[in-house]
Order: structure tokens, then sequence, then C-alpha cells
């Protein structure tokens, strides 16, 4: 039994995409919030990650992942992106931890790090200019980073948990763009180009604004609101699917709500 989403768990209130790159192999990559198959693309590399597994995207400017479909289709409760991210010391340009976008049309989202330099960096089409966050990375370093844009008009950074800057939002956010969505350098439809972003070991999307505690959460708990193959095995035992062993036989770290008596 493989991993799932906890859909009882508030942690995932419209969420939109949870990619493990938990698969160690292969050319597709699960999306674990909807029936959605990422496609590998170029020949990227598969490495040790925070998770377990990730891919290095630091190869080659042609290494992205996209087939996602659309994963963002209202900004009216805001938007939070978070990835497990090594940066490249090949960064150069662009490199996009997550986008949704057609080429320079309507309604683009994307989270990057910067055309210059380490810095991590947002575009939600509206605003009419990129936006630097002034957070500057350092590549071959694991980093838990995200975004947090809230319709109110602000954009928050995260490093490892800690707000590390919050940016006004000037402007009024188009309709997201229906374009499919992708990860790495030049995913995004009709685009050329584009650098490297190291090596990726997870990504997800909300389609709100998550809180400080809920991001501080996901960074100690990197499996906060999975179903692990070990939790899946307690959810059926209680369901009266198996057989339960007694407690001193089971790691009630990972039975949720489970008590010792």
């Amino acid at each position: 039994v493989g991993y799932g989403v906890d859909w009882g768990d508030p942690i995932n209130n419209a969420l939109r995409a949870r990619i493990l790159f938990n698969e160690n192999g292969g050319m597709n990559l699960a999306n674990l919030a909807k029936p959605t198959l990422g496609k590998v693309q170029g020949t990227p590399a598969w490495t040790a990650g925070s998770l377990g597994s990730g891919l290095d995207l630091s190869v080659t400017n042609t290494d992205f992942i996209n087939g996602f479909g659309q994963v963002l289709n209202t900004y009216a409760n805001g938007v939070t992106a978070a990835a497990h991210l090594k940066p490249s010391s090949g960064h150069t340009a662009y490199g996009f931890i997550f986008e949704q976008d057609n080429n320079a049309a309507a309604g683009e989202f994307q989270f990057y790090l910067f055309s210059t330099g380490m810095n991590l960096g947002a575009y939600i089409r509206g605003a009419g200019a990129d936006i630097d966050s002034g957070v500057t990375l350092t590549a071959g370093v694991s980093y838990y980073v995200a975004i947090v844009y809230n319709p109110t008009g602000a954009l928050k950074f995260y490093v490892n948990g800690s707000l590390k800057n919050t940016t006004a939002y000037i402007g009024t956010p188009e309709t997201p763009s229906t374009a499919v969505s992708a990860i790495g350098a030049a995913g995004r439809a009709g685009a050329t180009g584009g650098s490297s972003i190291g090596s990726i070991a997870s990504m997800s999307i909300w389609q709100r604004s998550l809180s400080s505690p809920e991001i501080q959460r996901l960074y100690t708990e990197p499996f906060a609101g999975i179903q692990t193959p070990s939790r899946r095995f307690i959810s059926l035992a209680a369901a009266g699917g198996l057989s339960i062993p007694p407690w001193w036989l089971v790691d009630t770290t990972e039975i949720v709500g489970a008590s010792q008596s």
C-alpha cells in the first residue's frame, strides 16, 4: 500500500498538489492530491532527497517535469507553494520551483529562483513585475522553502519554517492560467532556455493562504497530512479489515490519535 492524503487532517484543506518524489526511479511522478501523473522530461538523475529520494534538475536547462494539468483555478483564498529544494551552483537564470504558465499570456503563477543570484522570487500576473524576496539561498544546501500569497495583498517567504520576508503585492491577480503546471527550467508551453533549480524532493500547492504555524508544522513534520504505508495499515485494521497486534508490537508513533492502555 502506498502513500496517500489524509483528507481528515486540516492541513490538507484546499490542497491541490502533494508530490513526494518517492518513486526513486522512472519517468512518472504521482500527485497525491489529484489523479494526475507528472512526466519527467530530459535526463534528470534520481538522487537522495529530504524525504527519501528526489530529482536532480541541475544538469541541463532542458530537465523539467510537466503533465500535472491545471493545478490552480482561483486566487480568491490565496495560494501557498512549498518545496524541499537543494539549489544548484549551475543556476544562471530563472529556475522555476513551480509554475502554471502559458508563456507570457494571461494568469501566470511562478515561484522560482531569481534570474540573478540565489534569491527566491515570485510572479503572479496582475502585479506587473517580478517580486524579489530578498531571501538568498546557498548552493548545495537543502531547504524547505515556501511562498504564501494572501489576497489582502501580502506575499510571505519562508525558509525552513521561519518567515524571512513579507512583500507587498501591488495589483489584482488575473484568473489563473489554464496551462499545465510544471517544475524545473523550461516546463511552460512554448518556453525555451531557463535555468536549473538543483534537486527537488517535494512540491506542494494549496489554494489558500497557510498560516505560519502550518508552515512550521510542514517543516518539522515532512509527512504531515500524509498517510504513510504504516498509517494506512492501522487505518485498515481499525476498520475491521485486519487484525491488530498488541500495542507493544506496533510503532504507535504512526497511529493517529492512538493511546496505550
